[in-house]
């Protein structure tokens, strides 16, 4: 079996969701999977991209009004009533599958940008508030060459 293309899987979740009458869940299906890039896994990714659809149509759920015919009468909060529910279950799922992509020890891979000198600059004054009264060449010690009070033979 082929693996479904970025188009094929955005379409089937639109499919899953429903589309509305304006049509805006197709419309933006692209950018909220362009925008789930980055998740861990690629069923990370058709969830969130999922949820965001839901969201999209509780939107545009809010402007429908209930009405009632001869033959049919609709609330509408039914329509919201589904939405909310399905967003639920997504949201369990998400949970889930959150879970176990933490579970499984997601490896943290990239390039490092920041480097830190191994070595002191040449120069550089080593502490801040001058040089180190307790250093060899202020000792006395003739072995040290250059040390104050020290007799040159």
């Amino acid at each position: 079996m082929a693996t479904p293309t970025d188009a094929q899987i955005t379409a089937l979740l639109v499919l899953q969701v429903g589309d509305t009458t304006s049509g805006v869940l197709a419309a933006n299906v692209g950018t909220l999977w362009g925008l789930h890039a980055g998740a861990a896994t690629p069923a990370l990714r058709q969830l969130e991209t999922k949820l965001g659809l839901i969201d999209l149509a509780l939107g545009e759920a809010r402007q429908i009004v209930s009405f009632t015919d001869a033959d049919h009468s609709q609330a509408a909060s039914d329509l919201a009533k589904r939405l909310l529910d399905l967003r639920g279950e997504v949201l369990q799922e998400l949970v889930a599958a959150r879970a176990q992509a933490g579970a499984a020890g997601g490896v943290a891979s990239g390039q490092l940008t920041t480097v830190t000198p191994q070595v002191p600059e040449p120069y550089a004054p080593r502490e801040p508030l001058g040089p180190d009264p307790n250093a060899q060449r202020y000792s006395g010690s003739p072995f040290v060459p250059g040390a104050i009070g020290v007799r040159r033979w």
